[in-house]
């Protein structure tokens, strides 16, 4: 059953049921929250009081029941939903804010840097590039003669040349008019070449002779070839031979 009770903000009597004994209220009146006690029942027992119509107690009813309380301006429905015992508003959800996702950018590289690196190390290894010196030693043409033999027999003969022999075991052999020796190695080959063109009496050889066998390997006639202008012979000669 509703009673009335004092606000302690805005002194007004407001209506509330007894199930809100003890419980915080909002004032229509000054929009506070109270808390309704039943020490600030300023009616209690209105209804003992109240006599029957027929009695005149008609004029009592009415002068008991209180004015009708006019709602605030700003009062919500909800307040007074919880006014009066009913379930409170269910607080609002945070509002989500979806962030859109921006569009991708094509990502690009500069190759600029990179072809300006490159160009730089080109330049940087054709500058420090160790280049090989091409030696080479010029071979004059063979005669045409119907006697090779006799004339290879007089170079050999010759104390301006000096032969070397390359046989078909691929093994050196450096010949002077004073002496024959064998060179099983390139390093040997230089050795005794050095020693023969310092030659001996007087006498400084500074012609070279190369007689390959015909199944010598092409690679150690190089080899002789470029031991003698290694050495300094100016003048070299190729000639080929044959077992008989």
């Amino acid at each position: 059953m509703p009673f009335l009770f004092r606000c302690p903000y805005c002194e007004t009597e407001q209506r509330a049921a007894r199930s809100l004994v003890g419980r915080r209220v909002r004032c229509p009146g000054c929009d506070r929250f109270v808390e309704v006690s039943v020490d600030d029942e300023s009616h209690d027992g209105v209804d003992e009081e109240i006599g029957d119509p027929d009695d005149g107690g008609s004029d009592r009813l009415d002068a008991a029941r209180p004015e009708p309380i006019s709602e605030p301006e700003g009062a919500s429905i909800g307040d007074d939903v919880s006014m009066f015992g009913g379930a409170p508003p269910a607080p609002l959800e945070p509002k989500v804010e979806i962030q859109r996702k921006q569009p991708l950018v094509d990502a690009e590289m500069d190759m600029t840097p990179m072809v300006d690196v490159c160009f730089n190390l080109l330049i940087f290894f054709m500058v420090t590039a160790a280049f090989s010196l091409q030696k080479s030693i010029e071979i004059p043409k063979p005669q045409q003669s119907d006697q090779p033999s006799t004339v290879v027999l007089e170079i050999e003969d010759n104390p301006d040349y000096v032969t070397v022999t390359v046989d078909e075991f691929n093994t050196f052999q450096v010949m002077t008019p004073e002496w024959e020796r064998e060179c099983p190695s390139e390093q040997e080959l230089l050795i005794q070449l050095r020693e023969a063109k310092r030659g001996s009496g007087g006498t400084a050889p500074t012609k070279l002779l190369v007689k390959a066998h015909g199944e010598a390997l092409h690679e150690r006639v190089v080899i002789a070839l470029d031991s003698a202008s290694a050495v300094g012979f100016e003048g070299v000669q190729l000639a080929s031979y044959e077992d008989e």
